[in-house]
């Protein structure tokens, strides 16, 4: 019988070049908070401001795209290449047109930004970030479809390559554009926005190249473009699937969102510790859902090959990985928890000091959930290979919004334990979450 290391190498063969993909995008953040986070402290509370309005919604769009990787790994595991190709050209008009919408959306929602009770001087020098971040959704949603795709395939160090490059564009833009640097302008926050904009269409123009020009990926492309490549049924069905977990992420993110708003009702320096400790937590989550990633195609994968009996070992081995590394972020939290603030900081600044405290007591609460995030994060992705998404969905929007941000609130306001009561009431959302999408995946029958 196999023991579970057969699994943590197959797990780890197939989800590192994800997980690499997945740590360029926290890198691209990191960079961002960074250095804006050095330029100006009113500047990094108007990023968190922006990015957690803009990312509580996208997460749909992200999510969506998701979707498509199901479907596409169970056909392709079942050799059914014309289907493949199928997928993958409904799913980039649905995307294009998602992805416009939401950018349309964001545009009209800027005169309602002074309505979320934050800093005037916050929404002030938030908006033209927003703006520019927004417009970017369009490339980075079709993107993001793309890699879908090609994950789905088991060709992942593609969108790994292409995430690095755009990884190193991001951060030398935004040195440049940020600070002012070797003759560019200084611009600050706007300068991160179009670091941002440039990385993301630089992403899609160069994945793009890579599917007209390699034949593996050229087979899937209809030069047609005839209107019979379009189905109803594909449509429904990916929709069917991302829908669910668009809506997941929404309630994830959002509920991060929704306690950066509760964050900024409090202090600016509460804000901006409540954007340093999110950084920190991304970090590690991405490589957990990096992880989720690649089960969601081994489970898919085993679906599609009808070998039904290697699925529950599968998909816990992946739940067994990323405890152990949860486990080690977390001592890692705990043990630099007092150096971590530094990097962000401008220490110079007056109220330098407060932020620190404040995001040490933050970090805390984050090493604590580090193996609860862990899995919940993988068993969902357990259950997306089983094509398993709304009762999923009903389990995050009420561990998070019903425990987590109801739970926050009353422990930041009433009881008054102000933006460390809003953490915690987010971690036992996650604990919840955990708890019974684990209880879900272990209660399948595949006899």
């Amino acid at each position: 019988m196999k023991n579970h290391f057969f699994y943590f190498k197959k797990h780890i063969r197939l989800s590192s070049p994800i997980i690499l993909g997945q740590i360029t995008t926290v890198l691209i953040a990191l960079s961002d908070t960074i250095m804006v986070g050095n330029y100006d402290t009113v500047a990094l509370a108007s990023a968190a401001f922006a990015n957690s309005a803009i990312f509580t919604f996208a997460t749909f769009g992200i999510g969506l795209s998701y979707g498509l990787k199901p479907p596409v790994a169970n056909a392709y595991a079942a050799k059914n290449y014309p289907l493949c190709a199928k997928y993958l050209q409904n799913g980039m008009v649905l995307y294009t047109l998602v992805s416009i919408l939401m950018w349309l959306g964001f545009e009209m929602t800027i005169p309602f930004l002074d309505y979320l009770d934050q800093p005037p001087s916050v929404v002030v020098l938030a908006i033209p970030y927003y703006r520019l971040v927004a417009f970017s959704i369009i490339p980075w949603f079709l993107f993001l479809a793309l890699q879908q795709f090609s994950e789905a395939l088991i060709k992942t160090k593609v969108p790994m390559s292409v995430n690095i490059l755009a990884c190193a564009v991001n951060i030398i833009l935004n040195y440049l554009l940020i600070f002012g640097k070797f003759g560019f302008p200084e611009l600050g926050l706007v300068g991160a926005g179009i670091a941002t904009l440039v990385s993301r269409v630089l992403m899609l123009v160069v994945m793009l190249i890579i599917f007209f020009a390699l034949p593996f990926f050229r087979q899937f492309i209809d030069f047609t473009f005839s209107i019979s490549v379009f189905s109803k049924d594909i449509f429904k069905k990916l929709l069917n699937i991302g829908v669910p977990i668009g809506m997941q992420m929404v309630f994830e993110s959002g509920a991060f969102g929704v306690a950066a708003i509760m964050a900024g009702w409090i202090s600016k320096e509460a804000l901006a510790a409540h954007q340093i400790a999110l950084n920190i937590a991304f970090t590690t989550f991405m490589v957990a859902v990096g992880l989720s990633q690649g089960t969601t195609v081994a489970v898919a994968n085993l679906v599609g090959k009808n070998n039904l009996s290697e699925i529950k070992r599968t998909g816990r081995s992946a739940v067994y990985l990323i405890v152990i590394f949860m486990a080690v972020m977390a001592g890692l939290i705990f043990l630099f928890n007092g150096q971590i603030p530094l990097w962000y900081v401008n220490q110079s600044e007056a109220n330098a000091i407060e932020v620190i405290e404040i995001t040490m007591q933050l970090l805390i609460i984050v090493a604590v959930f580090q193996m609860t995030d862990g899995i919940q994060v993988v068993s969902a992705g357990n259950l997306r290979g089983l094509e398993d998404i709304k009762v999923p969905t009903a389990i995050s929007l009420f561990s998070y919004w019903i425990i987590g941000i109801g739970g926050g609130y009353v422990l930041a306001f009433p009881v008054g334990m102000g933006v460390t009561g809003i953490w915690w009431g987010l971690c036992l959302g996650l604990i919840t979450s955990s708890i019974l999408l684990t209880w879900r995946f272990e209660r399948k029958k595949f006899d």
